[in-house]
């Protein structure tokens, strides 16, 4: 696998609060990198860096495709990094073929191109193994194929890297496993995906790597090798559980 984005040195301070110190941190194509750690440790703040939301202090660097950027919302998403927050940005009164391609709109000789649009949205929901009638509008949609129609749209626009933020929250137990098997189908397209979560029998199930921050900083970083669960969370929070 190739290294497709890194962060070297980073940190990030706020008015009297060092909420990154020091970070290093790195994703590969077709990887699945989680990110644990307790609320407050700093997961948030790096997902809005790579996002391009927040801009890191002097000194640390982004590098993607070898090349040192500077990232801002607009050139994240160019890039092809698209983060999937926890809290829904779906357009409810619309239907699932254009939430995908807002912002995106197929358009020849000034002609928008529904049909190939819809053509394209039958294509991706049928490779993520959902049965969504691609006309059923967003707002009827559970949690958890909402979340199946976000990671749809990062694919319809060639999205490289896809970040999901505890992106679990209020499913049921079978859209946790419908969005699980979706990860593990995407990832053998060569995505990159950051998995935040402090699920973890979520990220035991599909992470490559796991990196635990705590307290703005790096703790550690695991493959699942011999990796236990108790192991994790003492990383979490600083003592044995």
């Amino acid at each position: 696998m190739s290294q497709m984005l890194q962060l070297r040195n980073v940190s990030k301070t706020f008015p009297g609060v060092l909420a990154l110190q020091n970070i290093s941190f790195d994703l590969n194509e077709g990887e699945v990198h989680c990110l644990c750690g307790e609320n407050g440790a700093g997961k948030s703040t790096l997902i809005k860096i790579l996002s391009g939301a927040y801009q890191p202090d002097e000194g640390g660097e982004i590098i993607f495709d070898g090349k040192r950027v500077t990232l801002n919302p607009h050139l994240a998403m160019q890039m092809g990094i698209q983060t999937i927050y926890q809290e829904h940005t779906v357009f409810d009164n619309l239907n699932i073929v254009e939430n995908i391609f807002t912002g995106s709109e197929i358009v020849k000789y000034g002609v928008l191109q529904k049909s190939e649009m819809r053509r394209q949205t039958v294509g991706v929901l049928k490779y993520l193994k959902s049965d969504l009638s691609p006309d059923r509008k967003m707002g009827e949609l559970s949690s958890g194929e909402q979340k199946t129609v976000e990671i749809a749209k990062g694919l319809v626009s060639k999205r490289r890297v896809i970040i999901l933020d505890e992106p679990t929250a209020s499913f049921s137990s079978v859209e946790i496993e419908n969005l699980l098997d979706i990860i593990q189908t995407v990832k053998q397209s060569g995505l990159g995906i950051i998995y935040i979560s402090h699920h973890l029998e979520e990220v035991f199930r599909i992470a490559d790597r796991i990196t635990v921050l705590r307290d703005g900083r790096k703790v550690s970083v695991y493959g699942l090798n011999g990796l236990t669960k108790a192991t994790l969370i003492k990383d979490m929070v600083g003592r044995d559980p």
